[in-house]
């Protein structure tokens, strides 16, 4: 990823049925139903256009958020300082001088930004240098943001992230062959909240124990065991850091929307009691149940669903709080700030409970897979190791968090959801973002329905979805397929609000992420709408 200057909003700087749960007596540092917080990507400062995604006309609007996180840093290990992959933008790590010995927790951002300006070599927290690659640009925004809260918004720093979890697992290989590595983290963390002290938290986003990437456990029994010690000996580092600082420091982990990835996690050692009690609340990831990867099987006749339908979300909650009895006021519900694209075979006006019917497979895409992968993956020091299937038709600005996989920005659909009402709120992408050079702009004209209140979609009405990049079977030729897009409005936020978060007493709401949000028209925005449902007085943390 690229560095590029910030813009600031004052100046510029350098680069289902619910049941009753017993009621919880709220305090003010843990979660009570009113909270509401999201996730500040490290990369947010250099996608669209070069300059931050700014969140201050939404905070002021909506009142600040309890709690952001910065995403992500990433654990060292053997492997990586092996295979010596490039980071952002072709900046590449050489050796445990720039990240660590393994179990050295590292930001990738801050440290391409050092190695790129000529800065420094030397980057991690560990051992002895706190201050070491101390600041992205990201977490210089997030500063701000939480200064314009008086302070009162948590910043906290996430380890892992989707793109990340690979590094998991590697972690737990490197544990079995030298347990040390688990103090090195430790040791790394701690170091890092000394050199930040404008934050006061950990997050742990490992996808997944247990499972990594895939449906297949096998390869990864052991991981749900160091998972939960992990989080323990997390929490009597915190404890006894907060003591000799006197401050409070947090601790969250983001958990899977999935019963039966939760079940096998606990089979694989993953004791969600004892992470209850030890992290202050749970991340859902209420979301991505479903996209056009459901398509991957040839044999697969899928059908277009949401990607956060609340009956199977409403399920999860019900796994996680009915059988391993965590508190429900821990629980704090992922919404997504952006949509994510499906295609359908049949005119999208053909409906069922999920969503539009239609398969999501066709020969004619046979072969495109393959064809992306040796186009961009292979040899290609820009790239990381090709690992999702790619959608056959990112538009532009391309979505995806770090991947084709369908994914843009709620931002991008408003002139759609609001019937014409809000424009131009798609931020464009620039040449440092390699991804979005050969995309194509969205469709003009989507129509949005609600199959169910907490369901919406949009959907075009003209095959127009093509290949977008010259080595692509049929490139240039469009797809025989309608695009469709699963994604969350203000309507939707406002029912999920009363049926899953106030029906659950969940903790609140959170977002992945923020930027994706209606920056330009902060009336629209979702956060606002969380706070105006979950907030005190319709608002979230004010002045």
């Amino acid at each position: 990823m690229c560095s590029s200057s910030l813009i600031f909003a004052d100046e510029d700087v350098p680069p289902g049925e619910s049941y009753k749960t017993e009621q919880h007596t709220a305090t003010a540092t843990e979660p009570d139903g009113s909270w509401v917080g999201g996730y500040y990507s490290n990369w947010s400062y250099w996608r669209g256009g070069g300059y931050t995604k700014d969140l201050s006309a939404i905070q002021k609007a909506a009142g600040s958020a309890n709690y952001m996180v910065y995403a992500f840093l990433g654990i060292t290990t053997n492997k990586t300082l092996r295979d010596k992959k490039p980071l952002y933008n072709g900046v590449t790590v050489l050796n445990d001088q720039q990240q660590g010995l393994p179990g050295t927790i590292v930001d990738p951002e801050a440290l391409a930004q050092k190695i790129r300006t000529g800065q420094s070599t030397y980057c991690p927290a560990y051992p002895e240098d706190a201050s070491a690659c101390s600041e992205s640009y990201a977490i210089t925004y997030m500063e701000r943001y939480a200064k314009a809260s008086m302070n009162r918004t948590i910043l906290m720093a996430s380890v892992g992230g989707w793109s990340y979890t690979q590094r998991f697992n590697e972690f737990y290989k490197d544990y079995t062959a030298d347990p040390k590595v688990i103090s090195r983290f430790l040791t790394s963390t701690e170091n890092w909240l000394k050199g930040h002290p404008q934050f006061s938290g950990i997050s742990i986003d490992w996808e997944y124990p247990g499972y990594g990437h895939s449906e297949n456990q096998e390869g990864h029994e052991g991981e749900g065991k160091l998972y939960t010690e992990m989080i323990t000996q997390l929490r009597i580092m915190l404890d006894k850091l907060g003591a000799a600082n006197n401050k409070r420091y947090y601790m969250s982990t983001a958990i899977v929307a999935s019963v039966k990835k939760a079940k096998g996690q606990a089979r694989q050692g993953v004791d969600w009691q004892k992470v209850a009690k030890n992290v202050d609340w749970f991340d859902l990831l209420a979301f991505d149940l479903h996209g056009e990867f459901d398509a991957g099987a040839p044999k697969d006749q899928a059908i277009a669903k949401s990607m956060s339908g609340p009956d199977e979300l409403q399920e999860v909650i019900d796994y996680y709080i009915q059988t391993e009895k965590i508190p429900a006021h821990k629980i704090i519900l992922g919404m997504p700030a952006y949509a994510r694209e499906m295609l359908v075979a049949d005119k999208p006006t053909d409906s069922n409970k999920q969503g539009y019917r239609g398969n999501l497979q066709y020969p004619v895409f046979e072969g495109y897979a393959e064809a992306f992968k040796n186009a961009y993956y292979q040899d290609n020091p820009n790239y990381f190791d090709y690992q999702d299937n790619p959608n056959p038709e990112p538009y532009y600005p391309v979505g995806g968090m770090v991947d084709f996989t369908g994914a843009y920005d709620y931002q991008c659909f408003l002139s759609s959801v609001t019937g014409g009402k809000a424009t131009n709120n798609c931020l464009t992408l620039n040449k440092m973002d390699n991804r979005g050079a050969l995309g194509q702009l969205p469709p003009d004209e989507l129509t949005l329905s609600y199959p169910e209140p907490e369901i919406a979609w949009l959907s075009g009405n003209e095959k127009n979805v093509a290949a977008n990049f010259d080595a692509a079977p049929s490139s240039g030729a469009p797809y025989p397929a309608y695009p469709v897009f699963t994604l969350d409005t203000q309507e939707v936020v406002k029912e999920k609000a009363g049926k899953l978060v106030r029906a659950n007493k969940l903790g609140g709401m959170w977002f992945w992420e923020l930027t994706g949000d209606a920056l330009k028209s902060p009336e629209y925005s979702l956060f606002l709408e969380a706070c105006k449902e979950l907030g005190r007085n319709g608002k979230c943390l004010t002045d």
